[in-house]
């Protein structure tokens, strides 16, 4: 005879929880890091307005500096990547 605690049994499913996207684990533990590196980015902001006397002009300087120097990285990374995927279609058609 199989005891009792080693049957498997049918969990109970409310019609809520039926319809209900079921976060994971891994997803929580995705946007904990998300809002924990947004809170320290805006610690470091704060800290660097306030302890080290850095004016709002200056701090939205950098800022803009910042989304400039990213916006240029993306921009040459896609330009390099056209540039590749060119280059590899002249090649293959030159061999082929």
């Amino acid at each position: 005879m199989i005891p009792r605690y080693c049957l498997l049994r049918r969990p109970a499913v409310s019609h809520y929880k039926r319809y209900q996207t079921p976060v994971s684990r891994a997803n929580r533990r995705y946007y904990r890091t998300i809002v924990l590196g947004v809170m320290a980015m805006a610690a470091l902001v704060w800290v660097a307005m306030d302890q080290f006397g850095i004016s709002r002009q200056e701090m939205t300087g950098l800022f803009l500096g910042v989304v400039l120097v990213a916006v240029l990285v993306v921009l040459c990374a896609g330009v390099i990547a056209l540039l590749w995927v060119t280059l590899r279609k002249w090649v293959r058609r030159d061999q082929g």
